[in-house]
């Protein structure tokens, strides 16, 4: 709709504009006067148009003329209207999940929300300061049972539809392939997080799953709350919302028992440019037709699953590595290196820009911390929250396109092609969060950096400090 009407202005203007330098010499300077008046207000129009379209404003309640069927749209009506709203339930998940997020953080103890950002935390997950990321161990566990919760057909009825007039979704990702693929959904073999300590001895212990059977309930327990929450606008939540509301969250119970669920973790890295004079930092448009999780959202860059670069064995051994993650994703995120994604051969951390990385960690031009874990409050999906500083040699020799403010294009990006370029600053940070769309992983790496900018961007202690930070 806003796309016929910016066509109609444009035309309107440009016919008025003509009208003007064909008649103007002829014109009273009075009535001139008002036809320059008159256009001047088509281009504010036209203005206003574009700003629109820009920011892609589309309120809930006319999400469900946008809705595309998908291509064996089923033939019984009854199943049809199931499909269509959870659809539309789909589309308001995806235009509200800042909004959500921090909304469903309201339903638990305030002693577990980070702020306003829309993550929860334990306060065993959480640091007084950030800590380097190396002094953190990781560790397999090879006896884990199989997780009780898994978001299947009786656990989360509110988010599977029928399949057909006899039959039902029983997994989220089955629907997700069937009514909503995104461009990219893999079933990538990948960590999950069990259990986390902070104290004098850092660990966070880990065993392996597929991405699905974590997505299977995340994302249900995130359709779940869009199906039920009233979203009427950027504040207009429901008051009355109550956790038993939620039956698969209530199930859930204790959202940071990560042995009852699987909990595959983003690692979510902002990076800092440590310019002197102006450091700056970057975040990222997740494009909602290309992933599964956070679309619609301004997310830290890069930021992906914990995931071995391959299938092999020998790519579980190497790549069980926080940094090594945070590298390549860097790569496929920020410079369009997409040849680890999970088909082929191991990443070979000897070749670029994985040597050029590793160089500038070793030689302190590169620092990375660790801000601490979190989960979002709308999915539950566990987060590791961590943040990359480095000097302007390295950065603009990697990313030279990405040193100035603004809004930036990275065409070879698969999950979103725009991202901002933001000043480091109290006052840059505050505004990018008051706009409502940093996903909440994004909202805790800039709210706890900002916290420690100091350190950060000097050379602040490396050793960890725990205790519950200040909202």
């Amino acid at each position: 709709m806003i796309r016929r009407v910016w066509i109609a202005i444009f035309v309107l203007a440009v016919t008025s504009l003509a009208i003007v330098a064909y008649r103007g010499i002829n014109l009273e300077l009075e009535t001139a006067d008002r036809v320059a008046s008159v256009v001047s207000g088509l281009v504010a129009l036209i203005s206003l148009a574009v700003t629109l379209r820009s920011r892609r404003i589309v309120h809930p309640k006319a999400m469900e003329t946008s809705v595309e069927q998908p291509e064996s749209w089923p033939a019984d009506p009854a199943v049809r209207r199931e499909w269509e709203d959870w659809r539309t339930t789909r589309l308001r998940l995806n235009d509200w999940r800042a909004v959500l997020a921090r909304a469903v953080a309201g339903l638990y103890d305030p002693s577990y929300r980070i702020g306003d950002t829309g993550l929860i935390a334990s306060p065993a997950w959480r640091l007084a300061e950030p800590l380097a990321l190396d002094s953190v161990a990781l560790v397999i566990d090879e006896n884990v049972r199989r997780p009780s919760i898994t978001g299947q057909r009786g656990q989360a009825d509110l988010a599977l539809p029928r399949s057909s007039s006899v039959e039902w979704f029983h997994r989220y990702s089955s629907v997700l392939k069937e009514i909503d693929r995104p461009k990219h959904l893999d079933n990538r073999r990948s960590w999950r997080l069990l259990d986390v300590v902070l104290s004098d001895s850092p660990y966070a212990s880990f065993g392996t799953a597929t991405y699905f059977e974590a997505l299977d309930v995340c994302e249900s327990v995130a359709h779940e709350a869009a199906r039920i929450f009233n979203v009427e606008g950027s504040s207009g939540i429901r008051a009355d919302m109550a956790l038993s509301d939620l039956p698969l969250r209530c199930l859930i119970d204790d959202p940071f028992d990560l042995r009852q669920r699987v909990a595959i973790p983003a690692i979510s890295t902002l990076v800092i440019r440590n310019d002197r004079r102006c450091p700056t930092c970057i975040l990222h448009w997740r494009d909602p037709k290309k992933v599964a999780i956070a679309g619609n959202t301004h997310q830290a860059i890069p930021s992906g699953a914990f995931q071995p670069s391959s299938q092999s064995a020998q790519a579980e051994q190497v790549d069980f590595d926080l940094w090594r993650n945070i590298m390549r994703e860097y790569a496929e995120e920020l410079l369009g290196r997409i040849d680890n994604d999970g088909d082929g051969p191991p990443a070979d951390y000897s070749t670029h820009p994985f040597r050029q990385l590793d160089a500038a960690k070793a030689d302190g031009r590169i620092r990375v911390y660790l801000l601490g874990f979190a989960l979002d409050a709308l999915t539950l999906w566990s987060e590791i929250l961590t943040v990359v500083v480095l000097e302007p040699d390295i950065f603009d020799e990697l990313t030279p396109r990405l040193a100035e403010i603004g809004t930036h294009t990275l065409p070879q990006n698969q999950e979103g092609v725009k991202v901002k370029v933001i000043p480091f600053d109290k006052g840059a940070v505050k505004r990018m969060l008051r706009e409502g769309t940093v996903a909440p992983a994004g909202a805790g790496c800039l709210s706890l950096a900002m916290k420690h900018r100091t350190m950060l961007l000097g050379h602040g202690p490396h050793r960890p400090k725990t205790g519950r930070p200040g909202a």
